[in-house]
């Protein structure tokens, strides 16, 4: 039998082979790039491996509890937001859809969701339009209908869409006025709570996006927008 620290060895003998051989880098180059190229070949299998995981997690396009409260959790390292998004990109795909509701009751008051993570590219933005991420082989309004359901229970109907936002790129959000249909909300692993606001007196912790994208939209209530 091979002793494991031989078989170590052999691995980072055959990724120095890849690195200095196969793809022609000069073997005086400096020791901070053979390292750099090393360590990048070895971590690539644990982001493969990472990307698995993480789908199989969110199979179905629903988000369990260990997911949400990682990503909580990673808001307090000095992670950049424009990392996290390309993180997303990387375990999901070249474009990061999303469908998200906007729901008023009969005096305009807004329909907004506390989530159990940050939304937005602080700590402090938890407050949101609900919605979610499109998945695989779904319409947009049948995902928009999935996310309420798993996340709020609620059935709603998707009636016009107000407003398409590519803002910030990989994002791609399709915005939809929206109605409730039936249900009675719960609490999930993805919402805490929800309210009802004016946009004028939005809760404290609101998404700064969406409050863009509500004031973009109220401009030409009738059109469809892109921003």
């Amino acid at each position: 039998m091979v002793p494991p620290t031989a078989c170590a060895r052999e691995s980072m003998a055959a990724m120095r082979n890849y690195a200095f051989r196969d793809i022609g880098l000069p073997k005086d180059e400096p020791m901070r790039l053979r390292n750099l190229l090393l360590f990048a070949s070895a971590l690539l299998p644990s982001l493969v491996a990472l990307r698995a995981v993480v789908r199989l997690l969110t199979r179905g396009g629903h988000a369990g509890s260990l997911v949400t409260k990682l990503w909580a959790w990673s808001f307090r390292l000095p992670v950049p937001y424009g990392l996290r998004v390309q993180v997303l990109r990387m375990l999901g795909y070249s474009f990061i859809v999303g469908a998200v509701a906007v729901i008023r009751d009969a005096e305009g008051h807004l329909l907004l969701a506390r989530h159990t993570y940050p939304v937005g590219r602080s700590r402090q933005e938890v407050w949101a339009l609900p919605g979610g991420a499109v998945e695989k082989y779904e319409s947009i309004p049948e995902a928009l209908r999935r996310e309420l359901a798993q996340e709020l229970h609620l059935d709603v109907a998707v009636e016009r869409l107000l407003l398409v936002d590519t803002s910030e790129a990989p994002l791609l959000d399709f915005v939809f006025s929206c109605a409730i249909r039936a249900g009675q909300f719960r609490p999930s692993s993805e919402v805490a709570e929800i309210g009802w606001f004016s946009l004028a007196e939005p809760p404290v912790g609101t998404s700064t996006r969406h409050l863009r994208l509500l004031e973009r939209a109220a401009e030409q209530p009738q059109a469809t927008n892109f921003t």
